[in-house]
C-alpha cells in the first residue's frame, strides 16, 4: 500500500480524534486538513518510517496543530491523552510519544481526567 493510500485510510481516525478532543466537527476537520497539508508540503513521508506506525506520526501532527491553535495546557493534554488511550486504543507509552511528554506525565493526566469524571458524575 502506498503512503498516500495509507494516509487516506487513516483520515477517519484522525477526524474522530480531533472531533473528540475539540467537540466541534468543523473545527476538528480544519485541524486535520491543516495537519495533512503540512505533512504533504513539508515532510518527507519516507522519514516517518521508523518503529512507530504512521498513524502515530499523524496523531502527533494533529495534536501539534491543536496545541498551536487551542493551547497545550495540562487539561488540554490530559483530555487528548484520555482520547488517545480510551477511544483510539493507543498505549500509554505511545501516547506519551505522540503528545511529547513522559509516560509518568500521561499517568498523572489520566488520574486527573478520571478524578474529574468521577466528580462530574457525582454531581449529576
Amino acid at each position: 500500500m502506498s503512503e498516500a493510500d495509507e494516509i487516506e485510510n487513516l483520515v477517519p481516525y484522525l477526524r474522530r480524534f480531533a472531533r473528540a478532543c475539540l467537540g466541534n466537527a468543523e473545527t476538528a476537520d480544519d485541524v486535520v486538513v491543516a495537519a495533512l497539508t503540512e505533512l504533504v508540503q513539508f515532510t518527507d513521508l519516507h522519514s516517518l518510517r521508523d518503529e512507530r506506525p504512521l498513524q502515530h506520526h499523524l496523531y502527533r501532527l494533529v495534536a501539534k496543530k491543536m496545541n498551536a491553535q487551542f493551547g497545550d495546557g495540562f487539561n488540554q493534554k490530559a483530555w487528548r491523552a484520555f482520547i488517545l488511550i480510551e477511544v483510539e486504543g493507543i498505549s500509554l507509552d505511545e501516547t506519551a510519544a505522540i503528545l511529547g511528554v513522559s509516560s509518568a506525565e500521561i499517568a498523572l493526566m489520566l488520574r486527573a481526567v478520571n478524578s474529574n469524571r468521577r466528580v462530574s458524575s457525582d454531581r449529576a
